[in-house]
């Protein structure tokens, strides 16, 4: 089976007139060649939740369309197929960006439309006009990662607070969907058109026989963007701690943000202590951590974090490491019962280190804890628990079922990624 035809182009009117070729554009061709269109400005094309988990799962039951950000990475292929935007400023990419990526999803004839990115609420009313059925997907709190937004200036952050909780308000009204991560982050919008998809990862064939843990080399994994918000500079102090293990290692892999992030490792890795890889495809850091003895997510206190997961920590999960993570109450909520973590104050390098070395010294703890890592992740936290709810959002708002009617989505390996900006987004690069 092929990928469906680009069918991007959009008819030329028979008559000149602006208004005959606006109400053409708008309306996209006749017979779509897509169903569902993922859209993102701001997440790149190999980003986690917006394709190898929500795409992904569209792929297999509709012809589906991803346009997001270009990426260095490579992701295997799942049948989605992807149209690159060029990655640019903050400025260029809320006017540029974001009309580009309404522009193509008008043009495919998606009927269903799942935005990803706050900044591209403002083109709900261009969608809704053209008659799609428009879906947000919230990943977290809005309004108070808003606040924690370094970019922002002290004095204008109330007024982007205000503005960002004016956009929940109005997703949760113009929008004929809502997807959001968490149950907290629910709590912004209309009960009845909310769906909680938690963003757990997708199972592996890899994570299967897992290595035991004494077999693995003594290791821990701090994996994910790399950003003093996700506690970069609390890990990087940790590996030089006299705290920390003696004869562990630490392995360091995410794109930095901003640039220079991944600079406070340098005195970690000029001691032996730290190996930094960069940005890695999701699959390469995932591989990662089957080499790996324990996972660190130490998200910082006082931002939105404290109320959203990290995706890593279900990663190290499925892995089957235990994990050191940060003392919050909603983490400690879910994950306690579970027998596979260790809490710290996540401000605290020495305490991280010290967390380090109790696994260091307690190894039967250590393989009773990925034990119970493994077997929370497969009866727990699989994605594969969450795909009938999102699946359940798309069939509510009119997308066909090709699997079930038996013609099929875009067949697995048929992705194509398309040179970023270009104008016919059927071509591979």
């Amino acid at each position: 089976m092929t990928s469906p035809p680009p069918a991007l182009a959009v008819p030329e009117a028979r008559r000149p007139g602006i208004a005959r070729a606006l109400r053409r554009l708008l309306r996209g061709r006749r017979g779509p060649a897509f169903d569902v269109a993922h859209l993102s400005s701001v997440h790149r094309w190999t980003d986690n939740r917006v394709h190898m988990r929500e795409a992904a799962t569209a792929a297999k039951h509709h012809r589906t369309l991803l346009v997001a950000v270009d990426s260095p990475t490579t992701v295997p292929e799942t049948g989605v197929h992807v149209v690159l935007l060029p990655r640019r400023r903050r400025a260029a990419r809320v006017v540029l960006s974001t009309s580009r990526a309404a522009l193509l999803a008008l043009r495919s004839g998606a009927g269903v439309v799942h935005l990803h990115d706050p900044e591209l609420l403002f083109v709900v009313p261009v969608l809704k006009l053209a008659g799609r059925r428009v879906v947000f997907d919230a990943h977290e709190v809005i309004s108070e990662a808003t606040a924690d937004k370094d970019y922002v200036p002290e004095a204008l952050r109330r007024p982007f607070v205000l503005l960002s909780r004016l956009l929940v308000w109005f997703a949760g009204r113009a929008c004929d969907h809502v997807v959001v991560a968490t149950a907290i982050t629910a709590r912004d919008y209309p009960a009845h058109k909310t769906t909680v998809v938690h963003n757990f990862p997708r199972l592996r064939a890899e994570e299967e026989a897992l290595r035991p843990l004494a077999d693995r080399a003594p290791r821990a994994a701090f994996i994910g963007v790399v950003s003093e918000a996700r506690g970069s500079r609390v890990v990087a102090d940790a590996a030089t701690s006299p705290a920390f293990p003696a004869g562990w290692h630490l392995d360091v892999a995410g794109g930095p943000y901003p640039d220079d992030a991944l600079s406070v490792f340098d005195d970690a890795v000029a001691a032996g202590r730290a190996t930094v890889h960069g940005l890695l495809s999701p699959e390469d850091a995932r591989d990662l951590l089957l080499d790996a003895r324990v996972g660190v997510v130490v998200l910082q206190p006082g931002t939105a974090y404290e109320k959203v997961f990290s995706t890593k920590l279900f990663e190290y999960l499925a892995a089957g490491i235990p994990v050191v993570c940060s003392d919050f109450p909603v983490w400690r909520e879910v994950v306690e019962p579970y027998g596979c973590v260790r809490f710290v104050d996540p401000t605290d390098p020495d305490a991280v280190a010290r967390a380090l070395a109790w696994y260091a010294e307690h190894p039967d703890e250590l393989a009773r804890q990925g034990a119970a890592a493994r077997r929370a992740a497969v009866e727990v936290f699989d994605w594969a628990k969450e795909e009938p709810a999102l699946l359940g959002v798309w069939a509510a708002l009119g997308a066909p079922d090709r699997a079930a009617a038996g013609d099929g989505p875009v067949a697995p390996g048929s992705s194509v990624r398309a040179r970023p900006g270009a104008t016919s987004p059927g071509r591979a690069r």
